[in-house]
């Protein structure tokens, strides 16, 4: 297997670097995502694409932004302002399961399961039960919580990451924007 040194990553004070002669490949970065770990997967994101290591809106990047907030554990926290999701999602562009994909054409009723506090967050699910299992099971040492509904428009919509491709949320990345309606599920 190539060494993350062999890829040209490398990390300093500034956080990682790119010594390659290069852009980076899709192939490397996901590479690379391998070398520093998941939960770093944000942090290599945004050095890299800040740093003009790798392109967003270029076609072999497409999902790109999905992979990395779908590895993370609490991805919206990574980044603050957490609005920078929303520029990097928005310049990756919409993707269903790590592909370009047109937005929905309807607007889609989503459920999240979190305390009051989260409500407004970016993670929101198609399947009620998955929102209950966050809501009420005390996930990751959370109090409980309640699940909440909101029916968003598509074009609030960042990317779909199904059960097949995600941790099996069937989640929706959603820009707090276009959050106005959000009420209790009942």
């Amino acid at each position: 297997m190539t060494t993350a040194m062999e890829l040209g990553l490398y990390e300093d004070d500034l956080g990682y670097r790119w010594g390659g002669t290069s852009r980076c490949s899709r192939a490397d970065f996901d590479l690379c995502l391998i070398w520093v770990g998941r939960n770093n997967g944000p942090a290599l994101l945004f050095d890299f694409h800040f740093g003009g290591v790798v392109d967003l809106r270029a076609p072999d990047m497409a999902g790109i932004a999905a992979s990395a907030w779908c590895g993370a554990e609490y991805p919206e926290r990574t980044y603050d302002p957490p609005s920078m999701w929303v520029r990097m999602f928005k310049r990756n562009g919409y993707t269903h399961d790590g592909s370009r994909a047109p937005l929905p054409t309807e607007p889609i009723q989503l459920y999240r399961g979190c305390t009051e506090d989260g409500r407004y967050g970016m993670s929101w699910t198609t399947d009620c039960e998955i929102a209950r299992a966050f809501a009420f099971d005390g996930l990751r040492g959370q109090p409980a919580g309640a699940v909440y509904t909101a029916t968003v428009d598509p074009k609030h919509l960042l990317a779909y990451i199904g059960p097949e491709v995600g941790r099996g949320e069937s989640e929706y990345v959603v820009d707090p924007a276009g959050l106005s309606d959000v009420c209790l599920s009942h």
